[in-house]
């Protein structure tokens, strides 16, 4: 079926989704070039809308459905055709089926309909996923990942809306109560479904080309699609991706790659930046815009202003040996800032008084409990203040050397010299959405694991301050922050009076310390749409490089990481009604160092079922795992594991176990497994003389699991027994050493 490029009358059904229920300005961007192609646009919000979006909504002339956050989007879709109804719905040429993951146009719409409209097809996407010879959740009826039209966006005629094929698919679409099920129901069987029953489809972005390097080029060549393939749109997750998403198929960088790759087509990336200020946890912030910034420490940059104004330099300062040290960059500093010094002791107030210079005062004030109140009475002349608090409240020792060398890496990270602070503050060099920037994190002494055991340990102290002072970010457990340690920063002036008018003065000076304060200001300054930000300049990273490259490669760190970890990241997913999902999970990270693990949760509502998951991104081999509620002795079934005995062998990155309910408000589960280990997945061995040690077991799971909590077909069993024994050799290999 050809379309008319000018008379098309399209229905767009757009499924959206945010847990505070905002429309942020990227999403209005993609519903105005949308509606210069379709007829009419229904917004299906799984989950209440705030009032301020929601009229925003409305005035541009679009229908709004709110429903509950159930099904995903799949059942977002399902429920408006359903309300629509198949007469109405066959009076339109083409129904699109399109979600909020998505970020665009870069240009317009414009080429993607004009083109596509002149097509004699049935359906059509903008991208292709090519499919993968597994199933991954063990949901997918086929057994693995086919080619498949990626469902973000899909665009269906009049004739193929019509047909009986079409209805009966969603009206015979299973239940959707999790990620896994939405993609293995809908999106990755739609296209080989509907292309047996003879209706034609194509992909707006050709890249079949891409094929031999990956199958999915949205997700891992961003730069490739979007400058060379001209793909209209990128996925909201291609910011947000970890290293052990990119599963080696990037070194690290592509987020820095599609954001260049944005830049270079002038699109304006701040309305998404904002959003994920907005919403996002800092751990995710991290990983989507960065958090770490070099600068030449000897040459102004290109984008430097060498006419900057004056700076504020204000150090508290208390003891001899630190005001020596302060002492010694001073004469630099005075070329770019004044120096304010708050000192409770008269010895240090005449030892600075002694060189008589313009640019420095001395301030006489009493010692205070907190760095806050120096802060406080900042001249509001200076765009940009450096407040140095000479504070440690991280490591304890008796001996002030470590201490000092903290310090000594700390001022050359913040005022190493004149060119290295203009250009952190003077320039473009660092984006503008950062307003506080903070030395990286030490790893010399003690520091290397301190400000994660710390964020553990006063976790609950944090939060608790920050819902005090009206804060409402994300504050996951598991995520700590990269607070200022030794209370010292750059911070803008416009942040800086922002803190001002929080209750944070008020409630830190109260009863909590610098370290509970310290870790709060990053989820304070998200409040405010702004981040942190590590800096340092080019010749002093050099130096932490090589210490940090010692640290992690050194024999000793090889053969602790090679058999254990120290950490394991514990996910508790609720199921309080409406199946597992992202939103209902409790987040425990737990250290082993003995390999063994212990780990327990409190459930916070009435819970039909429980699933543990051990660890994220590895293959896991556990050993005599037992699960007791309330204390007492309950099953925990391996879900996607194999049980032999008392060791259960997980050949996936992310193992689950199963604990059957009810569970009560208040109720305790806890974990425990004598020994967990990691697997090398690498090593291959002829799998023959294992088939008849574990497939048994693995069949005998999977009848337990069939019989008591999940549905799979002899199909699925079969082709899992079979993914398992190729990947079993490699446990063999492992158990061997």
């Amino acid at each position: 079926m050809i379309l008319s490029p000018s008379s098309t009358n399209r229905l767009c059904i757009y499924s959206f989704y945010d847990a505070q229920g905002i429309v942020d300005e990227y999403v209005f961007h993609c519903l105005r070039e949308m509606q210069h192609h379709v007829s009419e646009i229904a917004f299906v919000s799984n989950g209440k809308l705030e009032p301020l979006s929601r009229e925003s909504v409305l005035e541009m002339g679009i229908q709004i459905i709110e429903r509950p956050n159930e099904g995903f989007d799949t059942w977002a879709y399902r429920q408006t055709l359903r309300e629509y109804g198949w007469p109405r719905l066959t009076n339109y040429d083409e129904i699109i089926l399109m979600n909020s993951t998505i970020v665009g146009p870069i240009d317009s719409f414009d080429a993607m309909f004009a083109t596509m409209s002149a097509k004699d097809l049935d359906f059509w996407g903008i991208t292709v996923h090519y499919g993968d010879a597994y199933d991954p959740w063990g949901k997918i009826e086929l057994g693995f990942i086919p080619k498949h039209l990626q469902s973000y966006f899909l665009a269906i005629r009049k004739h193929m809306v019509g047909s009986e094929a079409f209805q009966n698919y969603w009206a015979d679409m299973p239940t959707v109560t999790s990620y896994e099920e939405a993609v293995s129901y809908h999106e990755v069987i739609f296209t080989r479904h509907f292309e047996e029953q003879g209706f034609a489809w194509e992909a707006y972005v050709q890249t079949d080309d891409l094929e031999p390097l990956t199958s999915y080029p949205l997700m891992f060549l961003p730069q490739v699609m979007l400058e060379e393939k001209r793909c209209p749109i990128f996925k909201r997750k291609s910011f947000l991706l970890t290293m052990e998403e990119m599963g080696g198929a990037n070194y690290g960088d592509l987020n820095r790659q599609l954001q260049d790759a944005l830049k270079r087509l002038h699109f304006d990336t701040q309305p998404l930046i904002r959003h994920l200020i907005r919403s996002a946890d800092q751990t995710t912030l991290r990983n989507a815009l960065g958090a770490y910034y070099l600068v030449p420490g000897t040459q102004l940059s290109d984008h430097s202003n060498a006419d900057a104004p004056r700076y504020l330099v204000r150090a508290r300062i208390e003891d001899s040996y630190t005001a020596a040290l302060f002492a010694s960059y001073l004469p630099d500093v005075y070329q770019y800032a004044d120096v304010h010094i708050v000192t409770a002791s008269k010895e240090i107030q005449q030892y600075f008084m002694e060189g008589e210079n313009a640019s420095l005062s001395v301030y006489l004030c009493e010692s205070s409990s907190t760095f806050l109140p120096d802060l406080e009475d900042i001249p509001a002349e200076y765009p940009w203040v450096c407040y140095l608090g000479f504070a440690d409240p991280f490591v304890d020792t008796s001996r002030r050397l470590p201490h000092l060398e903290y310090f000594r890496f700390m001022l050359d990270s913040l005022l190493g010299s004149k060119e290295q602070v203009l250009n952190y503050v003077a320039s473009d060099t660092i984006p503008s959405h950062y307003g506080l920037l903070m030395p990286v994190s030490a790893v010399h002494h003690a520091y290397k694991q301190t400000a994660i055991d710390v964020w553990q340990k006063d976790y609950a102290q944090v939060k608790a301050l920050l819902q005090a002072t009206g804060v409402q970010v994300a504050i996951p457990e598991f995520a700590n922050p990269y607070a200022p340690i030794g209370a010292s920063f750059w911070i803008r002036r416009d942040i800086l009076e922002q803190l001002k008018k929080t209750q944070l003065l008020k409630a830190g000076q109260s009863c909590h310390s610098d370290r509970v304060i310290l870790q709060a200001l990053p989820f304070l300054l998200q409040r405010f749409g702004t981040l942190c930000a590590q800096v340092s300049s080019v010749e002093v990273a050099q130096y932490y490089l090589n210490m940090l490259a010692s640290e992690v490669f050194s024999q000793p760190q090889l053969e602790a990481q090679k058999k254990y970890t120290s950490a394991f990241k514990c996910e508790f997913y609720l199921d309080t009604g409406t199946g597992y999902n992202a939103e209902e999970v409790l987040i425990r990270t737990v250290s082993a160092p003995d390999a063994s693990l212990s780990v327990q949760c409190c459930t916070p509502a009435q819970v039909k079922s429980i699933r543990f998951d051990p660890d994220i991104g590895y293959s896991l081999i556990c050993r005599n795992a037992r699960a007791f509620h309330n204390g007492r002795s309950v099953v925990l079934i391996p879900l996607n594991g194999i049980r032999n005995e008392d060791v259960d062998i997980f050949l996936t990155n992310d193992p689950q176990y199963h604990i059957e309910g009810p569970f009560a408000e208040g109720d305790t589960l806890s974990i425990q497994l004598e020994s967990v280990q990691r697997l090398d997945r690498y090593d291959f061995l002829p799998i023959n003389e294992y088939r008849t040690t574990y497939a048994e077991p693995l069949n005998d799971t999977l009848k337990e699991l069939n019989d008591r909590y999940v549905r799979l077909s002899p199909a699925i069993q079969s082709r899992i027994v079979q993914k398992a024994l190729h990947f079993l050799s490699r446990v063999m290999r492992y158990l061997r050493r």
